[in-house]
């Protein structure tokens, strides 16, 4: 009896201890399908030069080795901002011409009932915005405004966090749509 019981014990053990390192394995990387999205015809990331140790941003370059843009997790670059619940990792695409590409909002610890209130809209209203000071007061939602008002600082935060990298900042042009007197 006493044997069953120890081998029950080590079998409920290791069980929880396979789906802990399971649960650990979950990766924080950017995925191809996930930039791919905003740049479909980039070939390769690059890592972002001049970030802090714990933060990582990507470069997306083309066949040609030109960067396309930038993309990266909200959680990966500082400062942070904190949801109702904890940080909302948000996936955010950055162009050249310095605008947001989109976002893509990821599994997060946010109460669900609230959360699923964020619509299409909501993400819809990042598309192709400058990446300047307004797209801090985009709108948030009503019934989650804690939620979306996070994001909606932390993807202005992380952006121009991004945004005034050296390497980064060498890399922008002027937006198709800029006055002719603006390009040099």
């Amino acid at each position: 009896m006493k044997k069953e019981m120890i081998r029950a014990c080590l079998g409920i053990l290791v069980l929880c201890a396979s789906v802990f390192c399971a649960a650990g394995a979950e990766t924080n990387e950017v995925t191809a399908e996930q930039w791919q999205g905003f740049f479909p015809f980039g070939k390769s990331l690059q890592a972002v030069q001049g970030m802090k140790p714990q933060e990582r941003a990507y470069s997306i370059v083309d066949a040609d080795g030109k960067v396309m843009g930038w993309v990266f997790r909200t959680d990966q670059v500082d400062p942070q901002v904190r949801g109702q619940m904890a940080q909302v990792p948000v996936l955010v695409g950055l162009s050249t011409e310095g605008r947001v590409m989109g976002i893509q909002v990821l599994p997060n610890k946010e109460t669900p009932a609230y959360f699923q209130k964020l619509g299409e809209s909501f993400t819809k209203q990042f598309e192709n915005h400058a990446a300047d000071n307004t797209l801090s007061k985009l709108d948030a939602v009503t019934g989650a405004t804690r939620s979306s008002s996070a994001i909606i600082k932390d993807v202005a935060a992380a952006v121009k966090a991004v945004m005034q990298l050296q390497s980064v900042q060498k890399e922008l042009k002027p937006p198709a749509d800029a006055p002719a007197s603006k390009v040099k």
